[in-house]
């Protein structure tokens, strides 16, 4: 699709009407996202009537909003740049798309190797390596059972238990074989499908971040979904301010804001995709042993490093992993930071984040 554009100078009510009319544009489409789109609302506080100028584009990819913002002087045929290269990896990367990359990958699971593009070959290189670092906890081949959860579709069901253990069957990153040398891959088994829904829109982000990188931007916020990419500092010097959704409040509202520079903040929790059925809500972080939606009293896990895809894996495999195996993971990464909010109001932070940290709900406890 032909992405929107805005150019504008920021007025005090700007910020609210744009959010706004973002949540309104969200609901329409029946789309969720992985934190809440507030980098936009928090970036312009502080400034005045002198702020500078900012161009924005939005483009509807990964079924979801994705949104590029530049402050200073922009090109439009570099936003264009950005939006085609998003869409190039979505026709690669997305596995709901019955003609993409991917899917003709899983058609053929079972058949022997096959020669995938380079794009499809590196995120998924990178998807069995975050695979084997949670030892299955986050694992790409979930393909079988998130298609017969369906959440975030419009018809999610809870699965019989006998097509459940069957789905399980086929998930196993391990029978994934990857041959370097031209680009091919081996889905060992009939069956297996590879889902790259956790790690896929990070990399697009990330891509998106490089092609304004290349092209000499140096104060920009990338916004894909709630994947939250900060290139640089605000205009006048000052972090980024970026608001992380309040787990048990509308869509909007926020449980705490961070200030970055340079970096990308990416958060997964229980609100964003979920369906009720007898009494029962389910949400689509699903537990690779079981089958069923992971219940560990976690709400939410955030995120905050160099590299959106990498946010991406990690929010998921901590909040799959749990508190305590969650911190330990992600303090084995040097320039990793996390925000893990329980479902019984404390929020643990790691060390790297705690300055740079506010709470705004004051119901909740940051955990010493």
């Amino acid at each position: 699709m032909r992405p929107s554009v805005e150019v504008s100078r920021r007025v005090p009510r700007f910020a609210q009407v744009c959010y706004f009319l973002t949540m309104r544009l969200l609901s329409s489409r029946r789309v969720t996202v992985l934190a809440v789109c507030m980098a936009i609302l928090f970036s312009g506080f502080g400034y005045g009537s002198s702020s500078p100028e900012k161009t924005s584009q939005t483009g509807f990819y990964f079924d979801t909003l994705c949104a590029v913002t530049i402050y200073g002087k922009a090109s439009s045929p570099d936003f264009d740049a950005v939006f085609s290269r998003t869409a190039e990896i979505e026709k690669q990367l997305n596995a709901h798309n019955k003609e993409s990359a991917l899917s003709m990958l899983n058609r053929r699971a079972g058949e022997g190797p096959v020669e995938v593009t380079d794009d499809l070959f590196y995120v998924i290189k990178h998807g069995i390596a975050y695979s084997q670092l949670t030892d299955g906890g986050f694992d790409i081949t979930i393909g079988p059972v998130q298609r017969l959860w369906g959440i975030g579709g419009d018809s999610p069901a809870v699965p019989e238990p006998s097509a459940l253990s069957a789905a399980l069957d086929s998930v196993d990153f391990r029978k994934v074989v990857l041959f370097d040398r031209d680009n091919r891959v081996l889905l060992e088994n009939t069956g297996m499908m590879i889902d790259l829904g956790g790690i896929a829109k990070g990399y697009a982000a990330d891509e998106a971040a490089a092609v304004l990188d290349d092209r000499g931007y140096r104060h920009a916020l990338i916004n894909f979904g709630g994947n939250v990419v900060a290139i640089g500092n605000r205009p006048d010097g000052t972090p980024w301010r970026i608001g992380i959704q309040h787990p048990e409040l509308t869509r909007g509202d926020t449980l705490c804001v961070i200030e970055v520079v340079n970096a990308t903040v990416v958060t997964s929790g229980k609100y964003e995709r979920f369906f009720e059925a007898g009494g029962v809500r389910y949400h689509h972080i699903l537990d690779t042993d079981t089958g069923y939606p992971v219940e560990n009293g976690l709400a939410s896990v955030t995120i905050i490093t160099d590299s959106s895809m990498k946010a991406d894996a990690l929010s998921t495999a901590v909040f799959v992993l749990g508190l305590e195996a969650g911190l330990d993971l992600i303090y084995g990464f040097e320039g990793v930071e996390a925000i893990i909010v329980t479902e019984e109001k404390t929020v643990y932070l790691t060390d790297g984040i705690r300055d740079d940290f506010s709470l705004v709900d004051a119901s909740y406890t940051v955990a010493k």
